[in-house]
C-alpha cells in the first residue's frame, strides 16, 4: 500500500501541467488556447486570470486566430468595464 501523504505529493494539478506545456509549446496557436484553458481555471484569482487571457489575446493576434482573439477581448473588456475604461478603450481598439 502506497502512503497517502507520497500519493497527495506526487500529484500534478492542472495548473502545474498546463503551464509545463505553455513553457514547452513553440506554436503560437496552441500557446493561445492553453492560455485560455489556465485563464478558465485561475478564476479563483482576477489578477491572475486576466493575466492569460492576456496572454491568450497577444498569442491569439500572433496565431490569426481571430476566434481565441475576440473569446480574450470580450473576457478582459467585461471584467475591466467597471474599473478600468482606459484599459476597456485599449482593448476595443483592437
Amino acid at each position: 500500500m502506497i502512503p497517502v501523504s507520497t500519493a497527495a505529493s506526487e500529484r500534478v494539478s492542472p495548473v502545474d501541467s498546463l503551464q509545463k506545456l505553455l513553457k514547452n509549446t513553440r506554436d503560437v496557436d496552441k500557446r493561445a488556447i492553453i492560455n485560455v484553458h489556465l485563464a478558465d481555471i485561475c478564476t479563483d484569482s482576477v489578477d491572475l486570470s486576466n493575466m492569460y487571457w492576456d496572454n491568450a489575446l497577444t498569442e491569439a493576434l500572433n496565431a490569426k486566430n481571430d476566434y481565441v482573439a475576440k473569446l480574450a477581448l470580450d473576457k478582459l473588456v467585461e471584467r475591466h468595464a467597471e474599473a478600468d475604461m482606459q484599459k476597456v478603450d485599449k482593448y476595443i481598439s483592437i
